[in-house]
């Protein structure tokens, strides 16, 4: 099953044990579950996270690395029964999400060059026109990338916006304007509730009131864990 995934078994072994001692830390028998189950799930979830982390150049959350599992599964599924490759749209369908939101996610997740690598010719496909030089060597060398402007960031920040913009759909309007003003959602500016109540010419009550109800509606496990998980792929201390 962890074959040919991009990362040594050994290593995967090691980050199994990893969540297995992990388990045993926080197994609590009071709670009426069997320890072989409570473990199981810590040594996949080091798994995953070992294979989403170390698999590909630039490093992607937990949950994107899954739905491109999934991608491969339908796709491949889809290719059997189709007699043809399958088209955006169609595993879209199958993922149940919009073919729009398909397309970004796949645009921004396709696997870097390594800088390594020859330089081809032509077609990377016709074998002996490679060039002597390699892609790191094409590159400016005086050009430095800060970490803000790592891919691994950039594309954690676009996935990060359009995971966003997804969990504040379930917002009345009013509440996703204080929100985003409140807590710089949209221009990274933080903002005090009297701030926030002149803006849009409000007494604090109200501004209160919105906040209250946005933050109830977004107290959601499923949300929880999409920010948890963009926040360890950024090296955030989550602990």
């Amino acid at each position: 099953r962890y074959r040919n995934v991009g990362v040594n078994i050994a290593d995967l072994v090691q980050e199994g044990s990893i969540g297995l001692a992990r388990a045993a830390e926080k197994f609590d028998p009071k709670r009426g579950f069997k320890f072989s189950t409570y473990a199981s799930w810590w040594i996949q979830q080091a798994v995953f996270r070992s294979i989403a982390y170390h698999s590909r150049t630039i490093r992607l959350p937990v949950h994107i690395h899954n739905l491109l599992n999934r991608v491969r599964r339908i796709r491949q599924t889809l290719q059997q029964e189709l007699g043809r490759s399958p088209t955006n749209d169609e595993i879209a369908e199958k993922l149940g999400m919009p073919a729009e939101k398909y397309s970004k996610i796949i645009r921004l997740t396709r696997k870097s060059i390594s800088l390594e690598m020859p330089k081809y010719q032509n077609n990377p496909k016709d074998v002996g026109q490679e060039s002597e030089k390699l892609v790191l060597d094409t590159i400016d060398a005086t050009a430095v990338v800060s970490d803000e402007h790592r891919p691994e960031r950039s594309v954690d920040q676009k996935l990060f916006q359009s995971d966003l913009r997804e969990m504040l759909k379930i917002l009345e309007e009013d509440e996703r304007r204080v929100i985003c003003a409140r807590y710089g959602l949209e221009d990274g500016m933080t903002r005090t509730v009297t701030a926030v109540a002149a803006q849009f010419r409000q007494p604090k009550s109200w501004v209160r009131s919105q906040e209250c109800r946005a933050l109830r509606k977004l107290r959601r496990p499923w949300y929880e864990k999409r920010l948890y998980e963009h926040m360890v792929s950024q090296g955030q201390d989550v602990s």
